[in-house]
């Protein structure tokens, strides 16, 4: 196993594109390649859906790790997904262990498979181990060794990035047009953010270029503070603060088929639109896992975080443990960075 283009040090949220090589240096046909990491939420070879016959790393050394669409800032681009497409059977659910696509289900002796491998920055600052326990079998059932593991170890080191903080309030103005529910179907959400970097890695920048959502009930709608036509651009130290407005998800979008869905809305500031529902980006966000009580709410540096109205209680009153529930609103928001 080769690891090309692999960092040793990132931003706290940051995606780097790195890539990977399998090489099978023995006389027979492997199969059943996987592996399992300490820190699963850490990478993604992409979805099943994603191109996995890239250019080479080489020529896409400068190019962006997102797909991406030119547009003018609007209202959000919508888009309905699926944990399935991602591997994962629900959005609670964050495996372990990840299946290494292979062509026709082999690799043959002598052969080599290259894929992408997305990174992102561990939430927390500081120097971080993560193990890799590569698996194989023998493609021959007859062998005496059916199965192989390799390890691999690699340190990352991560700087502090972003902090960000969302608060929801309802919006107080009534739907035009009358329709039935529509009355308590938006809300307001602000975002605020703050450059806590203290210029390391040559930072001195951030450019906040989209702000995206996910949830299945809520959608973010559109910016109401867009500064101008372009990005939002903090130093270091600087705080910003950005207005939204979400509305409630349409029932067909909710309840679209059997399975559940996630609807995904992309809200660019800038003139480039990044495609939140594919990879990485929707990887990362079904591998985040259920987030704790610590993190709900709360400032932090990641790309995801679970949002909630959740009022000042005392632990172990059921009363207001209730009232906290009931206030939660099930929104993600996905803040889209670059540095400069």
């Amino acid at each position: 196993v080769f690891f090309i283009n692999f960092p040793t040090g990132l931003l706290c949220g940051e995606i780097r594109k790195a890539w990977v090589e399998f090489v099978n240096v023995s006389a027979v046909p492997l199969t059943g390649l996987r592996v399992a990491s300490t820190h699963p939420e850490f990478f993604t070879f992409g979805s099943d859906v994603s191109d996995l016959t890239p250019v080479t790393p080489t020529a896409a050394e400068h190019c962006s790790a997102y797909k991406t669409v030119a547009t003018p800032p609007s209202n959000a681009n919508v888009s309905l997904v699926s944990p399935a497409a991602f591997g994962f059977s629900s959005s609670r659910d964050r495996p372990a262990v990840s299946q290494i696509p292979l062509s026709q289900g082999l690799l043959g002796p002598g052969e080599a498979l290259q894929i992408p491998l997305w990174l992102r920055g561990p939430d927390q600052e500081g120097v971080h181990e993560i193990n890799f326990l590569f698996y194989y079998e023998s493609a021959e059932k007859t062998a005496k060794l059916s199965h192989r593991v390799l390890r691999h170890t690699a340190f990352i080191c991560a700087s502090r990035s972003l902090s960000a903080r969302a608060t929801a309030c309802r919006s107080n103005t009534l739907a035009c047009g009358g329709d039935e529910g529509e009355e308590n179907s938006s809300m307001l959400l602000f975002v605020d953010v703050e450059n806590i970097n203290t210029s390391e890695a040559g930072v001195r920048e951030f450019h906040i270029v989209q702000v995206s959502s996910s949830s299945r009930q809520w959608r973010l709608h559109k910016c109401i503070n867009p500064v101008g036509d372009g990005d939002t651009k903090l130093a270091s130290r600087e705080r910003g603060k950005l207005c939204f407005k979400a509305t409630r998800c349409k029932t067909r979008h909710a309840t679209s088929g059997a399975e559940e869905k996630y609807t995904f809305a992309d809200l660019n500031l800038g003139s480039e639109q990044i495609i939140s529902s594919t990879t990485p980006c929707a990887d990362f966000f079904f591998r985040r896992g259920v987030p704790s009580e610590s993190r709900r709410g709360g400032a932090g540096s990641g790309v995801t975080r679970r949002q909630s109205l959740t009022p000042q209680s005392a632990a172990g009153d059921d009363v207001m443990k209730m009232i906290r529930k009931c206030s939660e609103v099930e929104l993600d928001i996905i803040v889209l960075w670059k540095v400069e």
